[in-house]
């Protein structure tokens, strides 16, 4: 009735939009302040408003896709969240770089297919050259604010999802790729939950980005014993410095030899080779190379005094 009585009278239907409500009014657009802010800052998308299509992250490592942005693979929902977060981070004036790293996590976690395509490196198999276990972890800081995060009510509940939460947060996952500020994080999973309205205002000190250094962030520890299997110390390079002079070394030679008997050998075969050379120059090529194929056949020649041919 409500409705036929609007359509068919537009004086009363223009004053029933001025009764709406202006919460309402306020809330479309501040939707469409936070829409224009996601898509110019993560697409550089200014006025068209063309939003580039969401790219699956099944096969977001392989090599068609590795090299895209990771932002193309954020989701729907990833977008309309980052969309309300831009918009919050504009009214409370904080620096909207806070929420680009956010989002560049976020595409990245979805690009290796929700990170099973990237390994924990704390699964066991790092090691240093000399056999010690690696392992990493946030510093004390990113440590209490994980665990806040992790055990909070909010991750119930928040539109962020909850599977990235639990990767990220995982130092072996994010310890040494996550530039977002953790903190940041914190209240984002906080005001886009149930328990959001309780949230009034986001710190002052978001005010300005300060976001996380991994290489600064991240604490190293080392196993006290030799641990084996030991990858890293059986590790023999291919390229080499002797004195200065870099040496490639055959990788065939390899093998079981130890690296130093496996530099002899290469010294020899190099020294062998420059001889030939010169032996070639002054000898010709009809005799001379086939006579020093062997290290024994060049001592041979090279005692052959006298009896070089006239170039």
């Amino acid at each position: 009735l409500i409705e036929m009585l609007l359509s068919s009278n537009p004086e009363v239907a223009k004053q029933s939009d001025s009764l709406l409500p202006a919460a309402q009014s306020n809330k479309s657009t501040a939707a469409g302040v936070g829409r224009a802010l996601m898509l110019s800052r993560l697409f550089g998308t200014e006025n068209n408003g063309v939003e580039p299509p969401v790219i699956s992250g099944v096969n977001g490592m392989d090599l068609n896709h590795i090299g895209m942005s990771p932002l193309n693979f954020l989701t729907t929902s990833d977008r309309a969240l980052l969309s309300d977060m831009y918009d919050y981070a504009h009214q409370q004036s904080a620096d909207l770089q806070n929420v680009d790293h956010l989002a560049f996590a976020l595409g990245n976690y979805r690009q290796s297919n929700n990170g099973r395509a990237i390994y924990n490196f704390n699964n066991g198999n790092n090691f240093d050259f000399e056999g010690h276990l690696r392992t990493v972890s946030f510093n004390e800081k990113d440590t209490a604010t994980a665990s806040r995060i992790l055990n909070s009510d909010a991750i119930n509940s928040t539109r962020l999802d909850q599977g990235f939460l639990r990767y990220t947060l995982d130092p072996g996952n994010g310890a040494l790729s996550n530039t977002s500020d953790f903190e940041f994080m914190e209240q984002m999973v906080i005001k886009f939950s149930d328990t959001g309205a309780e949230q009034i205002s986001l710190p002052s000190k978001f005010s300005s980005f300060s976001g996380r250094s991994p290489s600064e962030s991240s604490v190293f520890t080392l196993s006290k014993e030799v641990l084996n299997p030991n990858p890293a110390s059986t590790f023999k390079p291919q390229i080499i410095n002797d004195n200065g002079k870099w040496i490639v070394l055959d990788p065939a030679a390899l093998g079981g030899n130890s690296l130093e008997q496996t530099v002899a050998q290469q010294k020899i075969k190099s020294a062998v080779s420059l001889n030939e050379q010169v032996i070639s120059a002054f000898f010709g090529n009809d005799k001379g190379i086939s006579e020093v194929s062997t290290s024994s056949g060049l001592l041979s020649l090279l005692g052959k005094v006298g009896k070089a041919k006239v170039l």
